[in-house]
C-alpha cells in the first residue's frame, strides 16, 4: 500500500494510534493521510504498528535484564595469585628486615648479633608475609570504614599485628614450653613477654606504610606490568620456599629442633 503525506494541510486529525512510539519511528511523518481518519488500511496499519512497537519494547527490556552482569563474592583469580605472591615476597623481605634491625641494635645499642638471623638468608619468615596478608584482608576493608584515615590505619594495623605477634608467642610457649625465637620480658610495657610497647608501634608504622605507600604502587605494578614476568617471580619464590622446608625435613631434620637454650633476652628474632 502506498502512503500519500499531504503537507498542505496541518490542520488535519491524525488517525488515533498512529504516533511513533519507539525511537526508530522517529523520522515517520504522522501527518494526516488522504485516506482520512476512516480508511481500513491506515486503521490496519496503526493496530500493526501498535502491537509491533509493544512487543520490541518488550523484547528489548528482556534482553537487557538478561545482559545484567553477575555479582559473585568470589575473587578473580589473579587477587589470590597475587595474594601468595605478597605472602611469599614478604616472608623474605621480613627476613631482610630483622637483619637491618638486629645490625642496627648490634651498631647503636651493642646488642649481640643473631646469628641464627644472618646464618640462613633463604629462611622465609612466615609471621612476616602473615602480617602481609592480614594487613590485606583485615586491616584495609576495615580502614575503608574510616575514608583511609591514616591515625585508623596505624591503630588498627597496631592492633592486628600485636595480636599476630602475641598470637604466635603463645603457640611457641604452648609447643615447646617458651618461646625461642622472641621474649620481651627484659622490656618496658611488656604483656607476659610475648609482646612489648615498642615492637607493637615500630610494627604499626611499617604496616600503615605497607598499606599507603608500598600496597598501591606494587599494586599498580602487577596490573601493569608483563603477567609472564610476574608469574615467573611467584614461581621461583614458590620453588625456593618450598626448597627450604623439603630441605630441612629431608636433609638435615635436626636443624628442625629448638635448641634447650632461649636467646638473648629482648631479641626480636622471627622465624617461619
Amino acid at each position: 500500500m502506498k502512503l500519500l503525506i499531504d503537507s498542505s494541510n496541518p490542520n488535519l486529525e491524525v488517525p488515533i494510534g498512529f504516533e511513533p512510539m519507539k525511537k526508530g519511528f522517529a523520522d515517520l511523518c504522522v501527518r494526516p493521510l488522504r485516506h482520512g481518519t476512516t480508511c481500513i488500511n491506515c486503521t490496519r496499519l496503526c493496530i500493526f504498528l501498535h502491537f509491533y512497537c509493544i512487543i520490541e519494547l518488550n523484547m528489548g527490556v528482556k534482553t537487557k535484564k538478561k545482559q545484567l552482569p553477575r555479582t559473585s563474592s568470589w575473587k578473580p583469580p589473579i587477587f589470590w595469585r597475587n595474594l601468595l605472591l605478597y605472602f611469599l615476597a614478604f616472608s623474605y623481605i621480613g627476613h631482610f628486615i630483622e637483619m637491618g634491625w638486629n645490625l642496627l641494635c648490634h651498631w647503636v645499642l651493642g646488642e649481640p648479633i643473631a646469628t641464627n638471623i644472618l646464618a640462613n638468608a633463604l629462611e622465609p619468615y612466615t609471621i612476616y608475609g602473615t602480617g602481609a596478608i592480614l594487613c590485606i584482608l583485615v586491616v584495609r576493608p576495615l580502614v575503608k570504614k574510616f575514608d583511609h584515615n591514616i591515625f585508623a590505619t596505624f591503630l588498627i594495623s597496631t592492633i592486628v599485628c600485636a595480636a599476630l605477634e602475641c598470637l604466635s608467642s603463645v603457640i611457641l610457649v604452648w609447643r615447646y614450653g617458651y618461646n625461642p625465637y622472641w621474649w620481651y620480658a627484659d622490656r618496658t610495657f611488656n604483656l607476659g613477654g610475648h609482646i612489648c610497647l615498642s615492637n607493637i608501634i615500630l610494627f604499626g608504622i611499617l604496616a600503615t606504610a605497607f598499606l599507603k605507600v608500598f600496597y598501591p604502587a606494587i599494586e599498580k605494578l602487577l596490573k601493569k606490568g608483563n603477567q609472564r614476568i610476574i608469574n615467573l617471580l611467584l614461581i621461583v619464590l614458590v620453588i625456593l620456599f618450598s626448597f627450604y622446608y623439603l630441605m630441612l625435613v629431608s636433609i638435615a631434620p635436626s636443624s628442625l629442633a629448638v635448641t634447650k637454650t632461649p636467646p638473648h633476652a629482648g631479641a626480636s628474632q622471627f622465624v617461619g
